[in-house]
């Protein structure tokens, strides 16, 4: 019905027929309502309806809904493909009743939603590990809620299955992959730290803590660099400058990082340490133990040292013994015995036969010609 202004408005109109004496109709009673308000929320109701029907089918997993009796009054496309069946055969059924499910499985799933409506309660989420089809494991992860009905009884249970086994997949490669890491940083000759952009140690081998053992306790992730090196600076030595000068020189050493730089420790072993940013503004920083490098790297400066002051003594020597030699008479330029380095043992000689032929010889320090 529209007004005068152009609003419309609803009205249910109903007539009843009054019988007479005779049973003839001698009148008739009518009366009509206003029932604009109960028509638009019902037109509400079923738009709230149309969008929740939407939303659930757009659900990738399977959604269920069964009655106070366990029969299916609802399910979502994902739910018919899962179980290889339509909405159109299974609305009405009981799980007890889907020939797509194993008998065990379906007799499983309309006792716990019968046990949830007698109980009312509804349920934690919970994982289960099923055979597919095909034989292979599938781990689903289930959700079952009670809903409530009128009067607080419960009218049926709406249940969500959300099929997790690439989850699962995934991780377990995750962990394949983080165990193989860790076994390369564990079996590393050498102390491996790796912190992330804020500094937090995120990864340490058990060297690390061989290396510096007043680190051990603290070394875990999530500690900062600044509480390690502050922990561990005791480790280094004293003769390298004041506690304070070692903290300063440790951390300039960390954020500036440079190519390499050597840690002289308390107990005489020297650490050449090496720190890396990473792409995300982590750093990897290695530890080396070159004591034993270190030591003979030394004794070779020793032993060289020596060797030049022998060669220095030789060659003095040497150019005391060797003499000049005079030049014959047919020769324009005189010639003397000289080494070719500074101590090698090569000589050069000359003398006159009587015929008065001049021969050289000149040999080497085996005295081969």
């Amino acid at each position: 019905v529209r007004t005068s202004d152009g609003s419309a408005y609803t009205r249910a109109l109903a007539a009843v027929p009054v019988p007479g004496p005779q049973g003839q109709v001698q009148g008739v009673v009518s009366w009509s309502e206003d029932i604009t308000a109960r028509t638009m929320a019902e037109d509400a109701l079923e738009t709230n309806r149309q969008v929740l029907r939407a939303v659930i089918d757009l659900v990738p997993y399977p959604v269920s809904f069964v009655d106070a009796e366990g029969r299916l009054l609802m399910v979502n496309p994902a739910w018919c493909r899962d179980v290889r069946g339509s909405a159109d055969a299974a609305i009405g059924l009981t799980l007890a009743e889907l020939e797509a499910l194993p008998e065990a499985l379906r007799t499983q799933l309309h006792q716990e939603n019968l046990d949830i409506v007698r109980s009312g309660i509804t349920p934690p989420a919970r994982e289960v590990t099923r055979t597919d089809g095909e034989g292979k494991p599938r781990h689903l992860v289930i959700s079952k809620m009670a809903v409530p009905g009128p009067g607080g009884a419960v009218s049926g249970v709406v249940t969500i299955t959300v099929d997790v086994t690439e989850l699962h997949r995934a991780q377990e490669e995750a962990r394949l992959a983080a165990q193989r890491l860790s076994d390369a940083i564990e079996s590393l000759p050498a102390a491996f730290y790796l912190y992330d952009a804020q500094e937090r140690l995120i990864v340490a081998n058990s060297t690390a803590a061989r290396y510096y053992p007043a680190e051990a306790p603290i070394l875990r992730p999530g500690v900062t660099y600044t509480e390690i090196a502050t922990q561990g600076i005791t480790n280094l030595s004293a003769q390298r400058g004041t506690l304070q000068q070692r903290l300063e020189r440790a951390f300039r050493n960390f954020r500036e990082s440079p190519e390499s730089f050597e840690q002289y420790l308390t107990d005489g072993r020297v650490i050449l340490a090496r720190n890396r940013r990473t792409s995300e503004g982590g750093t990897v920083s290695v530890r080396y133990d070159v004591t034993e490098l270190k030591r003979t790297q030394q004794a070779l400066e020793q032993r060289e040292r020596l060797i030049q002051a022998d060669l220095q003594l030789a060659a003095e020597v040497q150019s005391r013994i060797l003499r000049a030699v005079q030049a014959p008479a047919f020769l324009e330029v005189a010639s003397h015995s000289r080494p070719s380095s500074p101590v090698n043992g090569d000589l050069v000689q000359s003398y006159e036969e009587p015929d008065g032929t001049w021969r050289f010889f000149i040999g080497d320090a085996t005295g081969h010609g």
